[in-house]
């Protein structure tokens, strides 16, 4: 008995380890992988005016899919005002997220903040402006 509970905090302290271990080389993977979307060369930085956003005529497919998750879709957001969007899962809510952060590239269309296309701006200076609470 009196060894027990040393033996058991033992294999709790390895399988910490071991998962510990799989993190690590999940996050190696990660940074190692290049990125998809690909700054401009001649990006210039994202001057705040007042955070009008104007989605036209996006479509975006994801690698494989056979049809695409939006199609020419559009949406203007007015400044200072509150938004959702709502939709059953695969609806398109994540896609459209990443679109706009520039993880994703969409195949058509633009997306603009205060009336500069996100694809002419830096990454650091327009991510470093912008959030979203999920």
């Amino acid at each position: 008995m009196q060894l027990s509970g040393p033996l058991f905090n033992l294999g709790t302290f390895f399988r910490q380890i071991d998962e510990t271990s799989v993190d690590v080389e999940e996050l190696f993977h990660m940074l190692n992988t290049k990125p998809i979307v690909k700054e401009s060369p001649d990006a210039k930085d994202f001057k705040y005016k007042d955070g009008a956003i104007k989605i036209k005529n996006l479509s975006y497919k994801h690698i494989g899919a056979k049809r695409p998750l939006l199609d020419d879709f559009s949406l203007d957001i007015e400044p200072g005002t509150t938004n959702a969007i709502v939709g059953s899962s695969g609806f398109g809510k994540t896609t459209l997220f990443n679109l706009l952060f520039r993880i994703y590239e969409p195949e058509n269309g633009t997306i603009l903040i205060d009336d500069q296309d996100i694809k002419d701006l830096k990454f650091e200076s327009f991510r470093k402006n912008i959030s979203m609470i999920p």
